[in-house]
């Protein structure tokens, strides 16, 4: 329905409201910031509206978002878009349905089944719902034989697994895969759980060496400012479907690694420990949920038409430099 304002123009008239479900992580305050940019009325489960959005406190994770009657028709009637966005807890132990990226897609779900969302939802899923697959994997990709090596991996694709039933009950679904999350670049903070942070710290502490066994395949990372902006563009254009948050050119675990030693160590000799006799290849020496990010088997078929487009994307050096000498470390979600 439509009404004419004062100008002659045509003004929508129902639900307008974009709801940011997850706002707990380093991701958030990037991400109500893209879309407060955009023009959006936005709101949050929590109390992290950094000022720009209004709070309905809550919970992600929580049945019915953990809010009271009143307040869960309110954004029932108001909210047409939804965006999805939990970074992943990285609990090794948790068994997969009680993650709270699935719990949080879980109850997603559920209000977009009430009639919330009606404009469309989008998700932030990631690289790792294809597990131990090999290949080359397409975005439209999901169940390619895949088996898991960690309850980790399988929370990731069982959290996609439950959005995907969201498709008959919204206009659009759109679902953004993304290499797992180092830190803020703009802000120069290293997320001190991820992969990158347990690499540095192997280097720092020399238990990590030259004679490591290198796949010399790609290191994928991703910043929660190029995630941010992915999935404000995403709900703007109301994209229906998946798309792979990729690098035009991401370095090799090899490279990483002798980037990362020369960086902090430029001085240390960089001669082969016990004669090369004890190599073992890297995802043995890291304990990470997301080792096998370091070196992925996987091809990942690019995107024809990125989510967002950026005159010169940084090197990875660059970016990695403004995340491992950074002055500020933040907690793991």
């Amino acid at each position: 329905m439509t009404t004419s304002p004062s100008d002659g123009s045509l003004a929508q008239v129902g639900p307008s409201w974009t709801l940011v479900v997850g706002n707990d992580g380093a991701l958030a305050e990037p991400l109500i910031r893209e879309l407060h940019g955009q023009g959006r009325e936005v709101a949050v489960v929590g109390t992290s509206g950094f000022g720009l959005a209004q709070e309905f406190g809550g919970s992600a994770r929580a049945v019915d978002f953990g809010l009271s009657g009143a307040k869960y028709k309110k954004l029932l009637e108001n909210v047409a878009q939804l965006i999805t966005a939990v970074e992943p807890d990285r609990s090794r132990f948790r068994e997969p349905a009680a993650s709270h990226h699935v719990r949080a897609a879980a109850e997603s779900l559920e209000f977009i089944k009430a009639g919330g969302a009606p404009r469309g939802a989008t998700f932030l899923s990631s690289f790792l719902v294809f597990g131990t697959a090999h290949g080359t994997v397409g975005e439209g990709d999901f169940n390619v034989g895949q088996g898991f090596g960690s309850l980790f991996e399988e929370s990731l694709a069982l959290a996609e697994q439950i959005i995907r039933r969201a498709r008959a009950h919204t206009s659009a679904l759109g679902i953004l895969r993304i290499a797992p999350l180092v830190g803020t670049e703009e802000r120069k903070v290293l997320d001190q759980g991820s992969l990158l942070a347990e690499i540095v710290s192997a280097v720092r502490a020399g238990t990590l060496h030259a004679e490591t066994v290198w796949s010399d395949k790609p290191f994928l990372f991703e910043t929660v400012d190029r995630a941010s902006r992915a999935l404000a563009r995403m709900s703007e254009i109301r994209f229906d479907g998946v798309k792979h948050l990729l690098r035009s050119a991401p370095p090799t675990d090899r490279e990483v690694f002798e980037w990362i030693e020369a960086t902090l160590d430029p001085e240390r000799p960089k001669a082969p420990r016990l004669l090369g006799l004890l190599r073992r290849a890297i995802q043995s020496t890291l304990t990470s949920p997301e080792r096998r990010a370091f070196g992925w088997h996987l091809r990942f078929a690019g995107t024809s038409e990125p989510l967002i487009s950026e005159a010169v994307e940084p090197a990875w050096t660059d970016v990695l430099s403004a995340l491992v000498q950074a002055p500020e470390v933040a907690p793991s979600p």
